[in-house]
């Protein structure tokens, strides 16, 4: 049983009154300021093994699938050879593969579809099934699916409709400003410092190692910075990227403040876009590149903000 969840149920409660069998969550704003978790290949929200309480937090996992092949024997040996028709999910090892009619996968290559099979005891021409995780379909458009488990505490009559929360955190992702400058002096003191009043905790923070002048040291993979180089000749293009990723959020960070040593050039920085979205790789291969927010600040020429 998976009871629906409407348009009206994406305020991350619903009720298991709710009717119908859609099970997908469907809006585009969600989409972009909610994840409930990008490694997981297909998003699942589900009851099982939750303790129970009212309301009830769901659990995110991920849905699994799996394909299944059937393969001819063609020279029994303890170690034939074999091509896969599909794609193994990433990260397969033999133990993932489940062989009837023949032995166990004993090897598997790095592109996990060529793999070794002991059909020893098989005759020539026999058919066997081997079966292996895919990476399952996630339904069109949809952020996440729910499967609600039919368990002793759902089928207990409840005097009132029982409420399920559905825990979607706000997506966090580095935010990069790019700065224009005609400005020739040392920048090594030039930074980006969140001005809220008080002693807490500052929203965000730009340390020297995220601040890198791309005239003088171009970025190939940063497709944004090599951009601006190229329509702003005679100009610097300094990047600065938050020491680390910033929640979404309704609310602008409104205190952000752009300076030279304790200067202000600055002020009431505009926060970057949700969809201005740049590639950047911030660590050496094979480390994978990181989706950054970014601004573009042109500093003005005539010096410091009173």
């Amino acid at each position: 049983m998976k009871p629906g969840f409407s348009r009206q149920g994406l305020s991350q409660r619903a009720s298991d009154h709710d009717a119908g069998n859609s099970d997908s969550y469907r809006d585009q704003g969600l989409l972009k300021n909610s994840a409930p978790q990008p490694t997981q290949p297909a998003p699942l929200f589900t009851n099982a093994g939750v303790a129970a309480v009212d309301p009830l937090n769901l659990r995110l996992t991920t849905r699994t699938a799996r394909a299944t092949e059937t393969l001819a024997v063609r020279t029994p040996s303890a170690h034939e050879p074999f091509v896969l028709a599909g794609a193994p999910l990433a990260g397969t090892t033999t133990a993932g593969f489940a062989v009837t009619g023949a032995g166990a996968v004993n090897d598997v290559a790095a592109d996990l579809r060529r793999i070794t099979v002991d059909t020893s005891a098989a005759a020539p021409g026999a058919a066997f099934q081997i079966s292996y995780p895919v990476r399952p379909a996630k339904p069109n458009g949809a952020l996440a699916e729910v499967a609600l488990a039919l368990d002793a505490v759902l089928l207990a009559p409840a005097a009132t409709p029982r409420a399920f929360v559905v825990p979607l955190a706000a997506a966090a992702s580095p935010w990069a400003y790019y700065v224009l400058t005609d400005l020739a002096a040392d920048i090594s003191t030039l930074r980006i410092v969140d001005a809220t009043p008080g002693n807490g905790p500052r929203q965000i923070t730009f340390a020297d190692a995220g601040r890198v002048d791309l005239t003088q040291t171009p970025d190939a993979a940063d497709a944004v910075g090599q951009d601006l180089i190229r329509r702003n000749p005679g100009r610097r293009v300094l990047r600065l990227l938050s020491d680390a990723p910033v929640p979404a959020r309704e609310t602008p960070l409104g205190q952000l403040e752009l300076r030279l040593v304790e200067a202000r050039l600055m002020a009431a920085l505009p926060n970057p876009r949700p969809d201005h979205l740049v590639s950047l790789r911030t660590a050496p291969a094979p480390a994978p590149a990181r989706i950054a927010r970014y601004g573009v600040l042109t500093l003005p020429s005539n010096g410091p903000q009173p």
